[in-house]
Order: C-alpha cells, then structure tokens, then sequence
C-alpha cells in the first residue's frame, strides 16, 4: 500500500531517521500519547509506518494523506528534508548551547572556588585583626584602669557578689584586696556588747566560698581578704567602758572569726566615737597587736574617716603614729564627712592627699584613695571629681591605689 492514511483527528505521530531504510532518506512513524501539554509517550516502541519519497513496501509508504489531503513525490521529499534539516539544526544548536553553558557553568565554578578562597583569606584575615583589635582594647582598658586603679585595688563588699567580679579585677591590678564589712560588738538589736564582736555580713559569705575564690585566682595574682571592723553609721560608734577587759574579749572573739572564715588581716573603720582618742588608740592598737604577735593576721589597714581625723580629734594619725609598722595601708574615705563642703573641684582633692602624705605622715606608698560608687555619696564628692583627680593622684606617686565603697544601705 504506497499511501500511509492520517484521518484520525486524536491520532499523534512521532518522526524520526529510520535506520530500516538502509541509509536512505526516510523516516520512521510511532504512534503516541500525550501525558501532559508538553509531553507524549509511546506504548510500543516498534514504528507503524515508514515514508519514503520512492520507495515502497509493507510498511513503506510514499504517499501521505492527512485528512484527505495527499502528500506525495516533491512535496513528500520536501517535508522529509525540512524533518531533517530542523532535527539536525536543533540537534547543532542544542549541542553548541549546551556545551556554551557547560564551559559558562565550569568557568562559573572556578569563578566561586576562587571567591570561596579570596572570602576564607578575607575572614581569617578579618579574624586576626579581630584578635589584634581585642588584645589592644584589653591592653587600652588595662592601661585605663591603671591610670584610675594604680597598683592596688580594694574593694568593700558584704556579700559573695565579689567572688567572680573580683577575680578578674586581679588581672588589672597587682594587688586586690576584699574586704568584708562588718563586724561590729553590738548585738541583733544593736544593742552595745562591749568587746564582743560579731560578723554581720551576708550569710551567703562562709569558709567555702573564701575557700574557692583563692583557690580559683590566676597564679600570679595577690589578693588580701580583710575583716573590716567598725561601721559607717553613727549609730555603731567605738565605745569602751573598760578598756582591759574590751582588749582582752575582742581579741578572742576576733581570732574566732577570723580563722574560721580566713582572713589575712584587719580593716579598722569606725567613723564615730563616744570614747575619747587615747582609749581608741590603746585598745585597737593593742588588739592589732596581739592578734599579729600570734600570727592570727599578717597585715592591718586603716580606713580614715575625716571626721575622726581632724587635727582636734587625731584618733587615726595618733594610732598610726603609736602603731606605725602594724599598718600596710592607709584609706582616705572621701565620701565619708557628710559635714564638710563638697568638694566640686578635683584639685582640692589632690590638695587633701597631698597634706596626708606631708602634714600627717602617712606615707605615699601606704595611701589609698577611697571613693564610693553609691549616688547619694556624691554629695560630699561627686563621681565626676573622684576620676579627673585619681590619674593625677597615681601618675604623681602621691597614692598607691583606690579604695571602692559598693555596699548598699539594704545590706548590713
């Protein structure tokens, strides 16, 4: 039959280079479904038809009619070519596409593994500036709290919020100090006890914590713990009704709080009296005494207030005077004279420290600056004063260190 017969409106052809035709030009039929708008699929893969422009056979066909049209000879060869042709156009643009987009693809995948490595250069890069950066603020800020800090830093606490705090503040001074404040010979109802001292700092504060925190220090670090005696209120002052027998029990009771907290030293901070400055001066010089003759402490400070330090009173400057090789540090407490004047300009300040260093004689290396952190303390120096006086202070060696006050009225 030399007439392939098309007359199926639903009828799908699929056209192709048939190799049946031993080399001739011809193309092969398969019948076809679709499965979707741009996709067909064959249930047998055996062509149904050839076409051919002259030849003819069982299946080959030189004659084409589609719905009654008939395509034959020329128009046939022409049809046949034209399938040829546009196959083996799309085939040569397809192929010279695909390899275009390989190389483009390949040179884009070079292209990223070079970004890959200029990016990993650039953050290793941003990474040790970062690390340069880092060590040069921890220098700057080191040099900072030097100039503000100096060679010892003291700090007074009564709870265990100094324990990480002040780890890393050993790092910036030589020399740290903690001191718990207070214990004071009154009892719960502050009532007087007359020489028998009792520790009224938190409970949260006891042997293991002390235990750990030296235990956790950096190596080269030189920390002090100190049990500060006295108060900053007016209603704990220094009193003594026999001053033998005050001697006599505070040393004892001391000693036991001492040892069982571990504590290098005493801190002595009364910023009142209703005893006058000769019994002030024997008993706590005498207690000092003991307690380092039998090597219950190793140093002791002293912590002026400028109320008990006028030159009509003289309670501290006689003590040390009396005591000198018992006293490590001396601490000017700034913030302590509600009484006196603010002190608006810094160079009164320096003009203070300057005077306990020539008039009183307690020498530069003992001295500390002792400033308050608390807003209702700036009344009598305000924060402001305290810091454009201290580098000053420290650059001219007229002080070794700073004292910082950090306890709350809501804590004892």
């Amino acid at each position: 039959m030399p007439r392939f017969v098309l007359d199926d409106d639903c009828y799908f052809l699929s056209w192709s280079e048939s190799s049946n035709l031993k080399g001739s030009m011809g193309v092969s039929v398969t019948e076809v479904y679709p499965v979707s708008d741009e996709s067909f699929c064959s249930d047998d893969s055996q062509p149904i038809a050839y076409l051919h422009p002259q030849k003819t056979g069982s299946m080959i066909h030189h004659e084409l009619e589609i719905n009654g049209v008939v395509i034959d000879g020329n128009m046939l060869q022409k049809l046949i070519e034209e399938l040829y042709d546009r196959k083996l156009h799309v085939n040569r643009q397809v192929s010279e596409e695909f390899s275009g987009k390989e190389k483009e693809l390949k040179d884009l995948g070079l292209e990223l593994e070079k970004t890959k490595e200029d990016l990993y250069l650039c953050e290793k890069q941003l990474d040790e500036k970062d690390q340069e950066l880092k060590k040069l603020s921890e220098r700057l800020a080191a040099k900072k709290n030097k100039l503000i800090i100096g060679n010892i830093y003291r700090e007074y606490c009564s709870n265990k919020s100094f324990e990480k705090r002040l780890q890393k503040l050993s790092a910036v001074s030589r020399e740290t100090h903690v001191v718990l404040a207070f214990a004071r010979d009154y009892d719960d109802n502050n009532r007087h006890t007359d020489r028998k001292f009792k520790e009224f700092f938190d409970k949260d504060v006891n042997p293991d914590l002390i235990t750990n925190f030296k235990k956790n220090l950096p190596s080269n670090s030189k920390v002090k713990l100190f049990l500060c005696i006295g108060n900053r209120s007016q209603k704990y002052p220094f009193r003594i009704t026999d001053k033998y027998r005050w001697v006599n029990n505070a040393t004892s009771s001391l000693e036991r709080i001492i040892k069982h907290y571990g504590f290098d030293g005493i801190d002595v901070y009364y910023t009142s009296s209703s005893s006058n400055a000769k019994d002030f001066v024997y008993a706590i010089g005498t207690v000092i005494d003991e307690l380092m003759e039998q090597r219950i402490i190793t140093t002791a400070s002293l912590a002026l207030s400028p109320f008990m330090n006028r030159m009509d009173r003289n309670f501290y400057d006689t003590l040390y005077k009396k005591k000198p090789h018992n006293f490590d540090y001396v601490v000017y407490q700034t913030h302590d004279d509600a009484d006196s004047i603010p002190l608006i300009d810094a160079q009164a300040l320096i003009t203070i420290f300057n005077d306990l260093a020539s008039n009183h004689n307690f020498p530069k290396e003992k001295l500390l600056a002792g400033h308050s952190i608390l807003p209702k303390d700036w009344d009598t120096v305000p924060y402001p004063v305290i810091f454009t006086a201290l580098p000053k202070l420290i650059k001219d060696g007229t002080i070794r260190g700073t004292s910082m006050w950090a306890i709350t009225d809501d804590q004892p």
